[in-house]
């Protein structure tokens, strides 16, 4: 039995390419993988702006449900309030849709009507998730105050 001889130092590293050998290079790899990254970025954006649109969406939705109900609210806090004052600010009154409430600042308008206006916000589960704009609220007609 004959024990096979090691090969020469730089046997391995002197051997020749040949032209039809199969295999990627670094630098092919390096691409592909940079493609791929990009790629998942860029999925991952998508994904991100839709949840958000889909949050905006519900806030929508929630808005108009208690709209009638926010109304109702303000009317409430202008005829409970003496004529050419601001209504108290109301902070975290519960609306009906579970987890909303609302928060309402007030000022009054300074020309001869004093009109009180609100500026109420829609709040989430304590966070405020959209200021629903300025708000003149005349005070009732049926109100004894008037």
């Amino acid at each position: 039995m004959s024990v096979p001889t090691p090969p020469e130092p730089g046997f391995l590293a002197s051997t020749p390419r040949r032209s039809g050998a199969r295999g990627f290079t670094f630098i092919e790899v390096l691409m592909a993988l940079g493609i791929l990254v990009v790629g998942s970025v860029s999925i991952l954006a998508l994904f991100t702006l839709g949840v958000d649109a889909q949050i905006r969406r519900r806030v929508e939705a929630r808005q108009a449900q208690v709209r009638p109900e926010i109304d109702a609210i303000l009317q409430a806090a202008v005829d409970g309030a003496k004529p050419g004052v601001a209504p108290t600010p109301l902070k975290g009154v519960g609306l009906s849709v579970p987890g909303y409430s609302l928060d309402v600042d007030w000022t009054v308008d300074e020309g001869p009507s004093q009109t009180p206006i609100a500026f109420p916000f829609l709040v989430y589960r304590g966070e405020r998730v959209r200021a629903l704009g300025p708000h003149p609220v005349q005070r009732s007609l049926f109100d004894p105050g008037r």
